[in-house]
């Protein structure tokens, strides 16, 4: 039985080797022809087949030749189409099989190789700017995002900005209004006054024609009195000349019977007749006289009257309907036009078209402002000064011209403030704390101002009410807290109150005014003080 199975398996044995042997060559053959039909890949199959059957043996010339062969123009084919699928079988092909690795096939490989990692480099490299457009990429949507946001967030602030202009335009179309409502009664009231003077006039005139007419009756009686006494004036001299040619002949008669001392007697009566006579003579002429200037007088007096009736007006302003009473009325004592100085005043020429809009706008609102508080050139005033007060502090031109624009618009919150409360003489505790929202309604204002210097006029406006020592208002700001504008402006404002008091028993001149500040130092900037005291 065994020597069967044995048999068997030499048998099996022999014809395996025989198929193998023709196996062995068919693939060789068919690596062959597709070798000379350089159809590499093909022929590389069907070589590693026939490698595959002498593995671990020698391999036979003809298949270790056709193998550097296939093994050359296969790599040189894959270097040619950049395919580095197989290079990792392809090299441990040739580890396997060194009898094929020929130096030009190691040079293909070598050159395979470094091609291979010139592509992963490529590749590496490719992904890495594929992986930085990527990340540009969400870079860019993310700062497209941020964009959008902030275009959200100024569309919402130019709303904001366009309903606090809108409230504005309310408000001052309101003011205009009501100012407008005032202008009518004024002008209804001078009409009232005008037609009031006519008819006194008129009455007056009645009066002065029925005067007059009685005057001329007067005048008139009198001349006839006049003529009276002069007609018995001459009667009467008349008389007295009849008199006295009688006595004169009586006494002519009576010369040759009176002695001596009778002729001293009858002169003297002569004498006396005729000085009595000269008296009577000069009292007519006075008389007469007196009558014919009191005359004149009279019509002189007629013709002022008539004149100063014509020519008198009722002298009334329609600011008249604005005060405050912590404020100066006028600044008729406030002598600011030093021609020394004037100089130093700034001009917006030179400084940009939209920097002198600014500037000219605020000169504009600094006007109306001084119209609502009934503070004669207030605002012109205080810039003036402030301006000055920038110049001696060092800050340069441009900035101290900024500060005079904040220094004309600094209440600009009178503006939003009832008429009838700025008029009052005397307020109460609530409407006290009305008028010191001021600084409050100025900020929604400024709608004016270039953005980069909002922050400069919201200071000036807000804080400059604050004293160093944190009593002053709305925050009870100390000391740095409170910026440099609204202290410079908090001073100066101080100091024109104090030259220019609506009561002009309390006026001080400057010295006592800086003197009354600088006593104050808790509340006022001593270094603005002494700035204020070289210049003024």
């Amino acid at each position: 039985m065994n020597k069967k199975i044995l048999l068997i398996i030499i048998i099996l044995f022999i014809s395996f080797s025989g198929f193998a042997q023709n196996l062995e060559e068919r693939y060789l053959s068919q690596a062959n022809q597709e070798y000379l039909k350089k159809n590499y890949n093909e022929a590389y199959l069907y070589i590693n087949f026939v490698l595959n059957l002498y593995e671990g043996e020698e391999l036979p010339l003809p298949a270790r030749i056709l193998g550097e062969k296939i093994y050359f123009f296969h790599i040189t084919d894959l270097i040619e189409t950049e395919k580095f699928e197989d290079m990792d079988e392809i090299i441990a092909r040739l580890e396997q099989f060194p009898v094929i690795s020929s130096f030009r096939v190691k040079e293909a490989t070598a050159e395979y190789k470094q091609l291979r990692l010139d592509k992963e480099e490529a590749n590496r490299a490719e992904e890495e700017r594929l992986l930085r457009e990527e990340q540009e990429r969400i870079r860019i949507e993310q700062i497209n995002q941020a964009l959008e946001v902030e275009r959200s967030e100024q569309a919402r602030l130019a709303a904001i900005r366009a309903e606090e202009r809108r409230l504005y335009e309310e408000k001052e179309q309101a003011y205009q209004a009501q100012l407008e409502s005032a202008r009518q009664a004024e002008i209804e009231r001078n009409e009232a006054q005008q037609e009031a003077l006519r008819e006194d006039m008129n009455s007056a005139q009645a009066l002065e024609i029925q005067r007059s007419q009685q005057f001329q009756a007067e005048r008139a009686a009198y001349e006839q009195r006049m003529m009276e006494l002069m007609e018995s004036r001459d009667e009467i001299a008349a008389n007295q000349q009849k008199e006295f040619s009688e006595i004169l002949q009586s006494s002519i008669v009576k010369q040759d019977n009176i002695a001596s001392s009778g002729e001293k007697m009858s002169l003297y009566v002569i004498l006396l007749i005729a000085v009595i006579g000269l008296f009577l003579f000069i009292g007519f002429g006075l008389l007469i006289f007196i009558s014919i200037r009191n005359s004149q007088q009279s019509q002189r007096q007629f013709e002022n009257t008539l004149y100063t009736m014509q020519n008198t007006r009722p002298i009334t302003s329609i600011n008249n309907q604005f005060a405050l009473p912590d404020v100066a009325e006028t600044m008729e004592h406030l002598q600011l036009e030093d021609p020394s100085r004037r100089a130093a005043l700034p001009s917006p020429d030179g400084d940009g078209e939209k920097f002198k809009e600014m500037l000219a706008t605020c000169k504009k609102y600094g006007e109306q402002i001084d119209q609502a508080t009934n503070r004669k050139n207030n605002s012109r005033n205080i810039s003036e000064l402030v301006f000055k007060i920038s110049k001696e502090m060092g800050y340069d031109e441009k900035t101290c011209i900024t500060h005079f624009a904040v220094a004309m618009v600094y209440d600009i919150g009178f503006l939003s403030i009832d008429a009838d409360i700025l008029s009052k003489e005397q307020i109460n505790e609530e409407e006290f704390d009305i008028i010191k929202n001021h600084v409050n309604l100025g900020l929604n204002m400024i709608f004016f101002v270039e953005k980069e210097y909002q922050p400069l006029f919201k200071d000036g406006i807000m804080k400059h009410h604050e004293n160093l020592d944190g009593t002053g208002y709305p925050s009870g700001l100390r000391d740095t807290d409170i910026p440099y504008i609204a202290r410079v402006i908090h001073v100066v404002e101080s100091f024109v109150s104090l030259i220019s008091s609506r009561n002009y028993k309390s006026i001080q001149d400057r010295e006592s005014a800086i003197s009354s500040l600088m006593e104050e130092t808790e509340k006022y900037d001593s270094k603005i003080l002494e700035a204020l005291n070289e210049i003024a």
